[in-house]
């Protein structure tokens, strides 16, 4: 540990910071949901802390620290590797799609790649303009936050579960100005929605039981009731594919993402005809069209 707190004192610029991080990170096995790996999360921490562009990080490593700002820095930065929470959890701010959103405990941490088919508007390519959307299992609110960038003129309802949830997606749906276009509602997933929709849009809780015991620890900060699908992983994939037509318009589309509940899925329903969507992550995304 002595050799740890020499170390700190020689830290003086953002590359000395990562160089002593990637030290105290040894041999520790850290997972980091919601980016690829530590270093990504220490870079997002930066760009928060000291108000630097993200995506510029590689230009300041030579950027000197305010000791007042290393020491934040650094106690975060314990924190993230010791106790194995996620940075994000630290600040209760997260960053997905290039977009800063609030987080806390009864959020889990945006990491779907739905955000991503929506970033790139290749959603459009799939429905070019929903009059009325649905986020079901909205979270934190990003994919409804999303959603409402990309259709300009769609009305959305964003519903969860969670009142604590909600709460959060408010905050960032206040935060972004999105308060006259996003409707938020309660709801066990279609218990409480009297809407029919050109687009439904959810990302549920998919894991299963062995997924769930052998979760990492840093996985283990997020709420349960956000990642576990039941024994097998369907229990509310199912629902959602049962119920939704009931909920789609003529030509209405879902999208779901269903982890890596492939095989299972399709053997559930070997007649229904799924549209899967490529994307960089194992994480599989499908489409159905209502006709």
């Amino acid at each position: 540990m002595n050799n740890i707190q020499n170390d700190i004192y020689k830290i003086d610029n953002l590359y000395n910071l990562i160089i002593w991080a990637k030290k105290i990170s040894k041999n520790n096995n850290i997972k980091s949901p919601g980016f690829n790996n530590l270093f990504e999360e220490i870079k997002f921490l930066i760009f928060y802390i000291l108000d630097v562009p993200f995506y510029y990080y590689k230009y300041l490593y030579n950027l000197k620290i305010e000791n007042s700002k290393k020491e934040i820095l650094i106690n975060i930065i314990k924190k993230r590797i010791y106790n194995k929470k996620p940075i994000f959890y630290l600040i209760n701010r997260s960053i997905y799609y290039e977009l800063l959103f609030f987080i806390d405990k009864n959020t889990i941490i945006p990491r779907s790649p739905i955000g991503g088919i929506i970033k790139n508007k290749y959603i459009k390519k799939i429905i070019k303009n929903p009059k009325l959307i649905l986020d079901l299992c909205t979270g934190s609110g990003c994919l409804a936050i999303l959603l409402a960038f990309i259709y300009k003129k769609s009305k959305i309802d964003a519903s969860d579960i969670s009142q604590k949830s909600l709460l959060i997606s408010k905050k960032n749906i206040i935060y972004y100005k999105m308060d006259n276009r996003i409707n938020l509602i309660r709801s066990n997933l279609f218990n409480k929605i009297l809407n029919k929709y050109d687009l439904i849009v959810s990302n549920p809780p998919y894991l299963n039981y062995i997924d769930i015991i052998n979760l990492p620890k840093e996985y283990k900060n997020e709420p349960i009731k956000g990642l576990y699908g039941g024994k097998n992983g369907l229990k509310f994939i199912e629902k959602i594919i049962n119920s939704s037509l009931n909920y789609l318009n003529k030509n209405g589309i879902l999208i779901c993402e269903i982890g890596n509940n492939y095989k299972l899925l399709k053997k559930k329903y070997p007649n229904l005809k799924f549209n899967w969507i490529k994307t960089n992550k194992n994480n599989k995304i499908f489409f159905l069209k209502k006709v």
